[in-house]
């Protein structure tokens, strides 16, 4: 995935995008996700992420993207951020509208 990751910025690409909730993004984990961000540091690309959460796990959701960006050295853009549940206290609770 690196080499075609390098071919790609090579050819004109501005980084790689993951779609979490979506397979086959949805089985890489943290660690992979941080390599490959790693791997195109160098070229300056960019990292765009669709989070693996917008309810309970938002906040790991985006604490996530931004670690893969910070680990891998480069920028994070997080698409259609949204919250889809109401927020009690410390907890997210399914929103009723």
């Amino acid at each position: 995935m690196e080499r075609l990751l390098a071919e790609a910025l090579d050819a004109g690409a501005f980084g790689f995008s993951t779609g979490l909730v979506y397979a086959p993004s949805v089985y890489g984990n943290t660690d992979e996700l941080a390599g490959l961000a790693r791997s195109m540091a160098s070229r300056r690309g960019l990292y765009f992420s669709h989070i693996r959460g917008e309810a309970a796990t938002l906040e790991q959701a985006a604490e996530e993207a931004i670690a893969i960006g910070e680990r891998g050295g480069v920028p994070v853009q997080i698409a259609h951020v949204k919250a889809s549940a109401a927020r009690t206290g410390a907890r997210w609770t399914a929103s009723s509208a």
